[in-house]
């Protein structure tokens, strides 16, 4: 599969100080589009991410956001930072928005279907979770899906 350097180097890095620390991390999902999670619990460790761009991976032609591909997510022209898209269905549109595809979900998926969908954009705001922890979004939306422990295979 394709992985991009920038995209992994982070990516890796980030779920290691997660894993390092404990840290649970948020999940939300927009039914049908995608399971958008990287805001730590640790308004600390989101500070120190949350300021450092990463640079925009190539555009391939072969790269598509395709159900089960991870991309980070974007808002211009190398604004990446922790968060990121698990493409729940098939999602080209994002393809020419600058959301390239990093990796792909290979087993698992059982996993993914369950995700607690229901609050979709009603979930808790991405500056609450920044600013305040996960902790407080969970007092506010208890179903809210959580990332307790990440693999490395």
């Amino acid at each position: 599969f394709f992985f991009f350097p920038y995209s992994l180097e982070t990516h890796l890095t980030f779920l290691q100080l997660l894993t390092c620390r404990g840290i649970l991390s948020s999940l939300h999902q927009v039914e049908d589009f995608v399971a958008q999670f990287g805001i730590s619990a640790d308004k600390k460790l989101n500070r120190k991410f949350m300021n450092n761009d990463i640079e925009d991976d190539p555009t391939l032609p072969y790269a598509r956001n395709e159900m089960g591909t991870l991309s980070f997510a974007t808002s211009g022209v190398d604004s990446r930072s922790t968060q990121i898209f698990l493409n729940i269905s098939n999602n080209y549109f994002l393809d020419s928005k600058g959301f390239t595809p990093f990796a792909v979900v290979e087993g698992g998926w059982g996993v993914v279907q369950r995700l607690y969908s229901k609050y979709g954009e009603e979930g808790p705001s991405q500056g609450t979770l920044s600013e305040r922890g996960s902790k407080v979004a969970y007092k506010s939306h208890p179903m809210l899906s959580r990332i307790i422990r990440v693999e490395y295979i």
